[in-house]
């Protein structure tokens, strides 16, 4: 199982989240990241999506999370 992390300066982050099962995390460190606004976290999202391929993509279904992918959704229909 693969994580997603974004934000800024989330250096402890990745360990951590390795440490309770992830196989493998992949990081978005970045100062735009630092609070969550739909446009960036979609645009890492989508990048990811698109580079990594993955069978499936599991997000929370949280308001936060409806909101990513709404915004991921946008994001590519866009393309």
């Amino acid at each position: 199982m693969w994580a997603v992390v974004c934000g800024h300066q989330i250096t402890e982050l990745p360990p951590a989240i390795i440490q309770h099962g992830a196989d493998l995390v992949l990081a978005a460190d970045h100062p735009e990241l630092e609070l969550y606004r739909t446009l960036p976290y979609a645009r890492v999202l989508a990048d990811l999506i698109r580079t990594r391929l993955p069978y499936i993509f599991l997000v929370g279904a949280t308001p936060v999370g409806r909101d990513l992918l709404r915004g991921w959704q946008a994001r590519c229909a866009a393309a």
